[in-house]
């Protein structure tokens, strides 16, 4: 018999095919993960410390998701989500209730966010400009408008996205360090009172946290998700300082509407794009 017939018998067994499907899948799989990037946001810690601390705990400590989907929710849903995380109307970060004014109630898993319909959101009372500072980014990242349409979500629903965190005082923040402290300092509730250690669903072991050095600037980030070289990562970077502080400080927070409440202060705000370079 002819060695080419011999091959070609040989490749035509159903071992040879079953080892040339599997390989030809994997190559596909390869190809998928390749082409499918992760879009991560990233927060300044240095700008909204008491923010941070409460999107950590609720991401490191509670195991809350750390990838959300923003679904494009009517004010209503919205309404609905701060709602059952006890972030409603006269919630306990209000003057009345907290005894001092200036603080907002700010949740975890975003009430812009799919996730928020599973309930148990971690919520904390924190600065009003600091969760303004964390709408306004959201509102950007979100609607992608002007010079950053092809970035971001654009406007498109179902946008997927992992959070992540950047500054000098990332690091200090208990929830958000490398082994992160998960003692509830008091100030983190769900609706229905105060998160005790012993919550039964969760499991106990904090999430590991993981310092990526980025491509493009070579800032680092700190994440508790897989992120792979060539993920895309987005901050917000505010143009005018003074007038970032101004907006922040002064605007009034509206629980009947969404993040385009930000919308005035966009024509300060730039979106950067980077991408992950490697663990550290």
């Amino acid at each position: 018999m002819k060695a080419s017939w011999i091959l070609a018998l040989v490749a035509a067994t159903p071992m040879a095919l079953a080892l040339g499907q599997e390989s030809s899948a994997d190559g596909a799989d390869l190809v998928t993960r390749a082409a499918v990037k992760k879009r991560v946001l990233t927060f300044d810690c240095d700008r909204m410390p008491e923010v941070c601390h409460n999107m950590c705990f609720a991401t490191n400590c509670k195991h809350k998701p750390k990838q959300l989907t923003w679904d494009k929710p009517r004010t209503t849903v919205e309404g609905q989500r701060r709602r059952s995380a006890g972030c409603g109307s006269n919630n306990r970060c209000s003057q009345k209730k907290l005894g001092k004014k200036g603080f907002n109630c700010d949740e975890y898993p975003f009430a812009s966010s799919k996730q928020a319909d599973r309930g148990g959101q971690i919520n904390r009372c924190v600065p009003e400009r600091e969760n303004s500072r964390q709408g306004s980014a959201l509102n950007q990242f979100y609607h992608s408008r002007g010079k950053y349409r092809a970035t971001g979500c654009k406007s498109k629903k179902n946008c997927s996205f992992t959070v992540a965190f950047k500054g000098s005082k990332t690091k200090t923040i208990g929830p958000c360090k490398r082994t992160p402290n998960c003692k509830n300092d008091g100030n983190q509730w769900t609706k229905t009172g105060p998160v005790r250690r012993d919550e039964i669903e969760e499991p106990q072991q904090p999430a590991a946290v993981v310092e990526y050095k980025l491509r493009r600037s070579g800032d680092t980030i700190l994440a508790s998700d897989d992120l792979q070289p060539g993920d895309l990562v987005y901050h917000i970077v505010e143009r005018n300082a003074t007038l970032a502080e101004e907006q922040h400080s002064g605007h009034v927070f509206n629980e009947f509407a969404g993040v385009e409440q930000y919308d005035y202060m966009n024509d300060n705000m730039d979106m950067e794009e980077d991408e992950i370079l490697e663990r550290i």
